[in-house]
């Protein structure tokens, strides 16, 4: 009798591997990922985690996400510090901070939420290569490890533990190009919740019209051009400012792989920089230089030796004055 037991059990738990994962026996990193990306879209659950970035100070949030009425709804808040909020219904973001609801987006909730890895992994192939380490622990969980490595070694080493049993984050490590931990992301609970979270019952919509689909900013490609761009890295904006009297005109790039996002500003100068160099907070760095009668600012999450070689490809258009 006890051997039939263990072979029913034995037997249901190989089923149950074999659902989860479709008819791939062996799931790979790519499987995981899209068992993640299925999580978030259709569970409703509730997380709590912490990030920290190098020697910087902890900072906790709160993130919940149900369907409502056929409806996507996520909420992210930060639970120390300056009050800040974010609400995603459908592909709107609204944005609230201690002065009410100050901006409106079209698109994803911001950092530090890895978004498109996970909700599209997919579209990080380009960029990036999946390797499955095996299984773990975390936070008490069964969990899967898995890291993910650019292609060209231009960017960070990211390393992810999701959770075995429902397919969600659980910890995100960065890594910078000498194995120095730079950023962390640890889930400190993790509510799957049947019905719709409570806080979105009480949620009154009135306050969020819906909007309509607004068109990308025009890329001008005749203000400057990039020759080189680490795989799988897009433009994906790429305009002139005016930041104010005391600025003036800048051109800003914006740049991304779906995982790491940088912004580029230029800005003629008269006189020769007084100090050139980079500081780094956790995984985002700031470099900047002169070059052509032009000071350049690299800022956001790419190592320095690639912000140089970055630089170095930036050929300036006839309209970049």
């Amino acid at each position: 009798m006890k051997r039939c037991l263990f072979l029913v059990l034995l037997l249901s738990s190989a089923f149950f591997g074999y659902a989860k994962h479709g008819k791939d026996a062996n799931p790979t990193a790519e499987d995981y990922l899209q068992h993640l990306a299925e999580a978030v879209s259709s569970l409703n659950f509730q997380m709590t985690f912490v990030t920290m970035q190098s020697d910087s100070e902890l900072r906790s949030y709160l993130w919940r996400k149900s369907n409502v009425d056929n409806q996507s709804i996520s909420h992210l808040s930060v639970q120390n510090g300056p009050y800040w909020e974010a609400l995603k219904i459908q592909n709107t973001v609204y944005q609230i901070g201690e002065q009410g609801l100050i901006s409106v987006s079209q698109g994803q909730l911001q950092y530090p939420l890895p978004m498109t890895l996970l909700t599209q992994p997919t579209q990080l192939q380009d960029a990036y290569n999946f390797v499955l380490l095996g299984k773990s622990r975390i936070s008490g969980r069964a969990a899967t490890k898995i890291r993910i490595v650019s292609n060209d070694n231009s960017r960070f080493t990211y390393t992810l533990w999701l959770d075995n049993e429902t397919g969600l984050l659980l910890q995100l490590l960065t890594h910078d190009q000498t194995g120095k931990l730079r950023e962390q992301l640890q889930t400190t609970s993790l509510d799957i919740v049947k019905d719709v979270i409570p806080f979105f019952k009480q949620l009154d919509f009135s306050r969020y019209p819906a909007l309509e689909e607004t068109p990308a900013l025009p890329i001008q490609p005749s203000l400057v051009s990039f020759n080189w761009l680490p795989v799988g890295m897009n433009i994906l904006q790429l305009e002139k400012k005016q930041m104010g009297a005391d600025i003036g005109s800048v051109l800003h790039a914006v740049l991304s792989d779906g995982l790491s996002s940088v912004s580029v500003y230029i800005k003629p100068i008269a006189r020769e920089l007084p100090k050139e160099g980079g500081i780094d907070v956790g995984a985002d760095n700031l470099f900047t230089v002169q070059k052509n009668q032009h000071e350049i600012t690299v800022i956001g999450k790419l190592p320095q030796k690639s912000a140089e070689r970055l630089i170095d490809g930036i050929v300036f258009g006839a309209n970049s004055q």
